[in-house]
């Protein structure tokens, strides 16, 4: 509800498969990207290289191994 649309749907490919992706802009200069990887089978997502990510990892272990998603709140 209030949602404008940002990006019409496109499509990034690469020979892991295609990711599908849109995009809305909702409150302040919040926008929020619309990924459907059903036929995509790389590690992130076309062009990404993973020889920039640590190969362990660096600090005290806090069990924390996959980030999902992070939500911003804001009172109506």
């Amino acid at each position: 509800r209030g949602a404008r649309p940002v990006d019409e749907p496109y499509e990034r490919r690469d020979d892991e498969g295609v990711l599908r992706l849109s995009s809305v802009a909702t409150y302040g200069e919040t926008k929020h990207t619309f990924v459907d990887r059903r036929d995509y089978r790389g590690y992130y997502c076309p062009g990404f290289s993973r020889a920039d990510v640590p190969p362990r990892p660096v600090g005290p272990e806090v069990g924390l191994v996959d980030i999902d998603h992070v939500v911003g709140n804001v009172e109506e």
